[in-house]
């Protein structure tokens, strides 16, 4: 582990919770896992695996996280902003990012270090939380930020393992290539373009997470208080970010990601952390007494958003979709006139279900969370394409589910309701988890798409999902390692979330090369590239599998995946070193 970070966690490593409540611990189990099988299948010496794999030995001491993960840096940021009756509020931030340390390396044409940084880009997730209300003497202050900076760095450094493993595991490079050939482009471009694309390849892209605390309650502040409210603390976020030196467009680019897409006070959210970033460069470069290049600034920002490519929206439910059928095709498990249940009905998810519907499976289970009522319902019919688009539309409206329900079941429709809250946060989370092991336990469904949260299937709950189910994580550690062993014990497929969720990720890589590159890359391509990575890798995955299973050795997808991930992170690595 680089120093920096070993420092960063240390410090905090109080606030991590134990066991399988941390994120970032799971994580860390799953890659030492990965590791594990990595090491107990090259010790085969088997031709056949260590071409899959691409390399024949480890380093001594390989270790992905030390040799791969580097914080971007960790910033308290401190804002305030005037309200209607003129007294100030404030806001409190909270800012930690990881990338990968061969993101900092760039190339000549050669292949060359030349000392420079690599642009890059990764998703910035904001969260907005409440801080403490009146103290006894009628004062509203912040409380401690313990709360805050735990959240930052255990879904921060949970994500950048995940994401470590994820982006290097995606062979992006043929992808990007077989695009470029396809496109109707001028041959002399098209070879700049193919050689730029090896070299751009090597870089990685990360995660970030922005977590906002609200002096008092949001009870305290009218709608538009609070919007003034989060669109100042973002911008003071982007103004402190761009004066450390963090972001920038030879940098590092931000994108959405979750709770940075939408519209805060009629403006896509992250043009406020835009603002900010661009008064600091404007500040700087008056300084220096020079003009500032604003379409060279704009570059920091990128996104479905903000210019951004149009397949990016849909691009990780059909990457679900694709893993779901790639995975049952390998494997002779029926999809058509299957029944599936489905847990979120978010972005993801929304796209994953429309595409199962449309093949024939029998989306007959929904479980989902919304501020004002969550559910878990049944429909022996099967739910229909226009329900998930309404469910996904009362979820972005943080509406009540239940009273959608209730009104389907007015007009007649076979809806049953297995399990309705009203309870906010995690109360509804439980409640609506508890029904859900219900109609696993009643209903037994073949297929199960989890793209609702982290942890949600773990040690505990396990045990309801049926012998022979197909789960596939929709999002980053939906299953905890506790729960991956008890999958592995009871004959349950598991499609890994680093795998199946990854193709959100691997859009976000071809926006980023769109806007590098300055071409404009269609959409359908970037779908048939996301079709052929999540059968390319379940391939690679179920023939590693299958090599390590006539020597006696049990992997399952998730470990036979993320050995593959990392033995590519490492194989990069070598051929990085060897360059210079």
């Amino acid at each position: 582990m680089p120093q920096a970070l070993n420092q960063v966690e240390t410090k905090h490593r109080i606030d991590l919770r134990p066991g399988e409540t941390s994120f970032a611990k799971g994580e860390k189990i799953r890659h030492k896992l990965g590791y594990d099988a990595l090491r107990q299948i090259l010790q085969l010496n088997n031709p056949s695996i260590t071409k899959l794999l691409g390399i024949d030995k480890l380093p001594e001491n390989a270790d992905l996280t030390r040799d791969w993960l580097t914080p971007t840096r960790i910033t308290d940021v401190s804002g305030f902003a005037t309200l209607a009756d003129g007294t100030m509020a404030g806001t409190k931030c909270q800012f930690f990012g990881t990338r990968l340390a061969v993101d900092v390396i760039d190339r000549d044409s050669k292949g060359r270090k030349n000392g420079k940084i690599t642009p890059t880009g990764g998703g910035l997730r904001i969260k907005f939380v409440e801080l403490s209300p009146k103290n006894d003497k009628g004062e509203v202050l912040f409380s401690d930020l313990k709360q805050v900076r735990k959240g930052v760095l255990d879904e921060g450094l949970g994500l950048a393992i995940a994401m470590g493993a994820k982006n290097i595991g995606l062979g992006f490079e043929r992808q990007l290539s077989k695009v470029i050939r396809k496109m109707n482009l001028p041959e002399a471009k098209r070879k700049a373009l193919l050689k730029m694309a090896k070299l751009y390849s090597l870089a990685g892209g990360g995660k970030a997470d922005l977590y906002i605390a609200l002096e008092g309650k949001e009870g305290d502040y009218s709608s538009d208080e609070l919007e003034l409210l989060k669109a100042n603390a973002l911008k003071q976020t982007g103004y402190q970010l761009a004066k450390a030196g963090a972001i920038g467009p030879l940098i590092d680019r931000v994108s959405g990601d979750v709770g940075s897409g939408g519209k805060l006070a009629g403006r896509p959210i992250l043009m406020w952390l835009l603002d900010g970033y661009l008064q600091y460069q404007a500040e700087a470069a008056l300084t220096q007494g020079k003009a500032v290049d604003l379409n060279f600034h704009y570059g920091m920002l990128t996104g479905k958003d903000i210019g951004g490519l149009e397949a990016r929206g849909d691009a990780t439910g059909l990457g679900i979709w694709f893993a779901r059928k790639a995975y049952c095709e390998a494997n002779n498990i029926p999809l058509k006139g299957e029944s599936l249940f489905i847990r979120g009905v978010g972005a993801a998810e929304r796209r994953a279900a429309i595409e199962a519907i449309k093949y024939g499976v029998k989306l007959q289970g929904i479980a989902a969370t919304s501020a004002r009522g969550g559910v878990v319902l049944r429909n022996e019919e099967g739910f229909k394409e226009q329900d998930i688009i309404e469910l996904n539309q009362i979820y972005n409206k943080k509406g009540d589910m239940v009273a959608w329900a209730k009104e389907k079941q007015e007009q007649g429709i076979n809806i049953e309701i297995i399990a309705e809250s009203h309870e906010s946060g995690k109360k509804q989370a439980e409640e609506i988890s508890a029904g859900a092991n219900d109609y696993f336990q009643k209903y037994a469904p073949l297929h199960i798409d989890d793209s609702a949260a982290q942890m949600t299937i773990n040690g505990t709950n396990a045990k309801y999902i049926p012998t022979g189910a197909v789960v596939v994580q929709g999002g980053n550690g939906a299953v905890t390692p506790a729960a991956s062993r008890e999958f592995k014990k009871r004959g349950i497929h598991n499609v890994t979330g680093i795998l199946a969720n990854a193709a959100g990720v691997f859009a976000s890589w071809f926006e980023q090369a769109q806007n590098l590159f300055e071409i404009q890359i269609p959409s359908d391509l970037v779908d048939q590239a996301i079709q052929e990575l999540m059968y390319e890798n379940v391939k690679i995955s179920m023939s590693i599998m299958k090599e390590a299973r006539k020597n006696n050795i049990d992997l399952s997808l998730e470990e036979a995946f993320y050995s593959y991930a990392i033995a590519q992170g490492y194989k990069q690595k070598m051929a990085i070193e060897q360059m210079n």
